[in-house]
């Protein structure tokens, strides 16, 4: 019984994780398309990003603490890289 009590728990944070992360991501490539950035570079990074978002999620499920935050850091990354981006194309217009 606590198996499934710590079981449904991590699958809460998990969902909550993801609920942090992702608006603000959506935000973020949503202004790289609204401004401009290279369409490879913000397909690139909505590729990788949702790859990580996956794998994020897969290893938080089978409690591997290393991985999840490699692939945390990764996602935040691809965030901070569009984030940049948005921001150098909205000034140089």
């Amino acid at each position: 019984m606590i198996q499934v009590v710590e079981e449904e728990m991590r699958w809460k944070r998990i969902i909550q994780n993801d609920l942090e992360s992702m608006p603000m991501a959506y935000v973020v490539f949503w202004s790289a398309i609204s401004v401009g950035v290279s369409t490879d570079l913000t397909r690139t990074l909505l590729l990788v990003y949702t790859t990580a978002r996956i794998g994020h999620t897969i290893v938080y499920s089978q409690s591997l603490p290393r991985a999840r935050m490699l692939f945390w850091i990764v996602g935040v990354a691809c965030i901070v890289v569009g984030a940049v981006a948005s921001v150098l194309a909205a000034l140089t217009d």
